[in-house]
């Protein structure tokens, strides 16, 4: 039987390596209440992110379907096919459609104002560049001293294409919840050979392709 005979400053020793190797494997321990800090200030940090991106993007999508023939003469010259004004079969002319933009006060502070804007017009214009077909667009804002124009008139008429496409109408405004806005389109085909369609406009920050 073996008998130990450590001094007591052996023991110290061995007791100090003991706690050294310890500590050495032990893992970190962070506290609690760091943990929690960390864990708000990152939330807050991806908060404000997304608040500015909120407040600096924006869309507001007016289908063909949200437009009003400007009077009933009108009314009878169009039709809705897929979601998209035409020509009734039969019919020839000149068509007005009014389509409301709704800018109230939740949409107006994701507006940057001052500052440049775009409407995506969605058309097809069956002869070009022709004249017996054509689609337009503008933009208009009525106040208590009647309408006024806020946009350019896009022209279908500025573009070859022939099929389903689209166009953009950049402009600089700045928007008051005070004003009623609406696009004022309009549609014209000379012959039933003529099929020129109005599908709707996006309002963005944009030009979109959909």
């Amino acid at each position: 039987m073996k008998i130990s005979h450590q001094s007591e400053r052996e023991k110290e020793v061995v007791s100090g390596l003991k706690w050294v190797k310890a500590t050495a494997i032990a893992p970190t321990i962070i506290p609690r209440r760091l943990i929690a800090f960390t864990a708000i200030a990152a939330l807050s940090i991806l908060s404000g992110v997304s608040s500015a991106n909120a407040q600096n993007s924006f869309s507001v999508s007016i289908p063909a379907s949200a437009c009003t023939p400007a009077n009933s003469n009108f009314q009878s010259l169009v039709r809705i096919v897929n979601g998209a004004y035409t020509f009734a079969q039969n019919s020839t002319g000149q068509v007005d459609l009014y389509c409301p933009l709704p800018i109230d006060t939740d949409v107006i502070p994701r507006v940057p104002q001052n500052e440049s804007h775009n409407a995506t017009v969605y058309y097809r214009d069956s002869d070009g560049t022709g004249s017996a077909a054509f689609v337009l667009a503008l933009l208009q804002r009525r106040d208590v001293n009647g309408v006024q124009n806020v946009t350019n008139e896009f022209t279908s008429n500025s573009r070859a294409v022939t099929s389903n496409t689209f166009g953009c109408i950049n402009f600089v405004h700045n928007f008051s919840s005070s004003n009623l806005y609406f696009f004022r389109v309009r549609m014209r085909r000379n012959n039933t050979n003529q099929d020129p369609a109005f599908s709707g406009i996006i309002f963005n920050n944009v030009c979109s392709s959909g």
